[in-house]
């Protein structure tokens, strides 16, 4: 029985050797079979159940088992079997990557959701403050409302909510604070029935807890009260124009306390402003009677500026410290008569001048008589319109006189020292003897040079004078010489 033969080329199994080794299906030419020596049936059943492997680059059979193929000498490369993954297997991935794209598009679905309600409450708090601003009260709060009943889509552990609900929160402060600024500021510009107006048509509504009814109410009254008290205010000013002090003074110092009580005028934004004019009124016009009563008594009309002394004292303010103690002094002072007319008389005055010397007897002898707590009033004489009130005069008579010839310390420069004297009584205005006096004398110093730069007379002079006052602060007036 002829061997079966396989093409090398088409690879047809041919049931024998073709005539002249030619395949009749692909022309391609076949080796003949290689002799073989008969074998017996079971060495032949072994070889037709061999599998036969071809060469991949030649066609040709390989030899079984081998991999090398004879002809050609190629190796046969090792292809791997294949191992298919069961139905199943493969079912589950499927499964598994359609669940995975499942979650994921709704992972974003639900992120999308998300979003798409965060910017609608952010939206709604945007025409909620729009609303506001164009006084639009009722769309404010409805969008408020909105935005609030928005956030119920979201999760109660969602931080967003959170932060979201506070934004509403505050957007409905602020309106709040808004609706009552407005209100305030109408009532502020005597807008009284606006305001009125305003809330019943725009805020009423939404006026819940009524406080902003309240907040109204309260506006209102206390713009009546601060109307009053500018009502008193003009009046007293008018007052004061028209000459009428003493009711200018008791108007705008009863003005004061009212606008001063705590319970009165608190919450008064307007007061702070009304109260600071009405007490600098008050000072200035208590400060206008002191100078009233000052003036008067500097002219020796003591019984005239009584009365200005007593005004200023009923309505100065505690808070007017030194003011009030002026005051208090002049008003002791003339009750207890313990003013003295002074008479100054200069004579020769050396270097300075006669104002100089004036002034500086003025300062020392009114330091002194405050000090024995009488008061001085500088006169021309006892014949002085201004002495006819008064019981006692103190006359100062006053000189300055050459003193001797004093040389530097070198010897190179020479100047004249000065000798100053003072002649002090104390007379009765109706004339008579004098009641006490006294005399004051004072000369430069043996001191040879003053110093280089400074050795003149004047520097000599200014050396006499020191001496001079440090004696007539030391010089002692009694007290009961000076009063009645």
């Amino acid at each position: 029985m002829p061997e079966p033969v396989i093409c090398p080329g088409c690879g047809q199994s041919l049931p024998a050797y073709p005539d002249g080794g030619i395949c009749p299906k692909c022309a391609t030419r076949i080796l003949p079979p290689a002799k073989a020596e008969p074998k017996g049936i079971d060495e032949e059943i072994q070889r037709l159940s061999e599998t036969r492997e071809t060469c991949s680059t030649c066609g040709k059979l390989l030899p079984a088992g081998s991999k090398l193929c004879p002809s050609c000498r190629a190796a046969e490369p090792h292809i791997p079997s294949r191992h298919g993954l069961p139905v199943w297997a493969s079912l589950l991935i499927v499964v598994a990557f359609a669940a995975i794209a499942g979650g994921i598009v709704y992972y974003y679905t639900l992120q999308w959701g998300h979003d798409q309600h965060v910017a609608q409450v952010k939206a709604e708090l945007e025409s909620a403050r729009q609303a506001a601003a164009s006084d639009k009260v009722r769309e404010a709060v409805l969008s408020l409302e909105s935005a609030r009943k928005r956030l119920e889509w979201f999760d109660a552990a969602d931080p967003d909510r959170d932060t979201l609900l506070s934004d509403i929160e505050r957007a409905g402060k602020d309106l709040r604070v808004t609706l009552a600024e407005k209100l305030k500021a109408m009532i502020k510009r005597d807008e009284v029935a606006d305001a009125q107006r305003f809330y019943d048509v725009e805020i009423k509504s939404i006026d819940s807890d009524g406080s902003l009814r309240d907040l109204l109410t309260k506006a209102i009254a206390d713009n009546a009260a601060l109307q009053d008290f500018r009502k008193s205010l003009k009046l007293a000013q008018k007052l004061h124009a028209d000459g009428s002090f003493t009711d200018a003074l008791k108007e705008i110092s009863a003005l004061r306390t009212r606008v001063q009580d705590p319970i009165r005028a608190r919450a008064l934004e307007a007061m702070a402003e009304l109260r600071s004019t009405v007490e600098e009124l008050q000072s200035k016009w208590v400060k206008e009677a002191f100078d009233k009563g000052q003036a008067l008594l500097d002219n020796g009309m003591f019984t005239e500026a009584g009365p200005s002394f007593e005004l200023a004292r009923q309505y100065v303010s505690s808070s007017d410290v030194t003011l009030k103690r002026k005051v208090q002094d002049a008003i002791y002072l003339l009750s207890e008569r313990r003013v003295v007319g002074v008479v100054i008389s200069l004579g020769p005055v050396r270097v300075v001048t006669p104002e100089t010397v004036r002034a500086e007897i003025m300062t020392h002898l009114g330091r002194k008589l405050s000090d024995e707590g009488i008061l001085m009033l500088v006169i021309a004489g006892s014949a002085d319109p201004k002495a006819a009130q008064l019981d006692r005069v103190v006359t100062v008579n006053y000189k300055e006189d050459k003193g001797r010839e004093f040389a530097s310390e070198t010897g190179s420069e020479k100047a004249t020292g000065t000798r100053i004297s003072c002649d002090l009584k104390i007379t009765p205005v109706a004339g008579g003897n004098a009641l006490w006096q006294d005399h004051v004398a004072a000369e430069t110093g043996a001191i040879g040079g003053v110093g280089k730069a400074a050795f003149n007379d004047s520097a000599l002079r200014d050396n006499a004078s020191a001496a001079f006052w440090r004696a007539f602060d030391a010089l002692s007036i009694p007290n009961a010489s000076l009063l009645p």
